[in-house]
């Protein structure tokens, strides 16, 4: 009888134990919460890498593997990319040949700064073998009515046509620039604006002719209300284009080698 009632008792005892093991260790009731300090350390590290990998470096020659639109929206806007990957927020993409390499020109807004000023990002790169690299990278302020051209304007050069139509209480107004865009920055090769009231149809067309010269000369035509007002050539000398009278007298072996040979003329913007 001794024996059975210890037994009895033992049992008791060992019954009250296992469930006050389950008690403390039950999953449902205490799930396992890594530490707090931990988890934020983790998030914060992980959010300054994906910064720190959001931007195109403006390194010249930094590698760039792809050089398709959505690769390079991503690397220009990280988190921000998804807001520009609309096709009306990419104002120029295409692949061109200069000096027997294979380039690409990519152009896109950047959306309003700090200021409310419009701007947009264009960025030249170049193939290199299987990868690419990053030769140019800009920005430049801009306007929703701004349409810009990437134009050959001699055998190996090439140049951004940006025009603008701005339109106001006193009149309408149309600026047109060229620029070559060489590491950080755009260089002016000519800049024009038109104005005229408000009411009349205001446009200016730019085209090059082709020569042996390294930059062909261009030709301005201004259009008022679909007519055809004036038309005026530029030269390039000096670093940039200069209406023919402004161009200052040179030697005969000088002028012989700049007039070079007679051009036939591109369709007009």
């Amino acid at each position: 009888m001794n024996n059975v009632r210890f037994i009895a008792v033992a049992l008791v005892f060992a019954i009250i134990a296992v469930i006050s093991l389950w008690l403390v260790w039950s999953p449902n009731e205490h799930p396992f919460t890594p530490p707090p300090k931990a988890v934020e350390t983790s998030q914060v590290s992980q959010s300054e890498r994906s910064e720190s990998s959001a931007a195109l470096p403006v390194t010249l020659n930094s590698i760039v593997p792809q050089a398709d639109d959505d690769y390079l929206i991503k690397q220009i806007y990280g988190q921000a990319a998804p807001h520009f990957a609309a096709s009306d927020k990419i104002f120029l993409s295409t692949d061109y040949e200069q000096g027997g390499k294979t380039k690409h020109i990519f152009i896109s807004s950047a959306g309003p700064d700090s200021h409310g000023q419009s701007k947009y990002t264009a960025v030249v790169l170049v193939r290199s073998g299987s990868i690419w690299l990053l030769e140019s990278k800009i920005e430049r302020p801009c306007s929703p009515t701004t349409t810009l051209r990437w134009r050959k304007i001699g055998e190996q050069n090439y140049a951004l046509i940006e025009k603008t139509t701005t339109t106001t209480d006193r009149g309408v107004t149309v600026k047109l620039g060229v620029y070559t865009l060489a590491g950080q920055s755009a260089q002016p090769l000519l800049e024009v604006a038109r104005s005229a009231e408000k009411e009349d149809t205001l446009d200016l067309r730019i085209a090059f002719k082709k020569s042996e010269k390294t930059i062909w000369s261009a030709i301005v035509i201004t259009m008022l209300n679909n007519e055809r007002t004036d038309r005026q050539r530029y030269f390039y000398s000096y670093g940039a284009y200069l209406k023919r009278d402004a161009i200052p007298r040179l030697s005969r072996p000088e002028a012989a080698r700049v007039r070079g040979l007679e051009p036939t003329m591109d369709e007009a913007d």
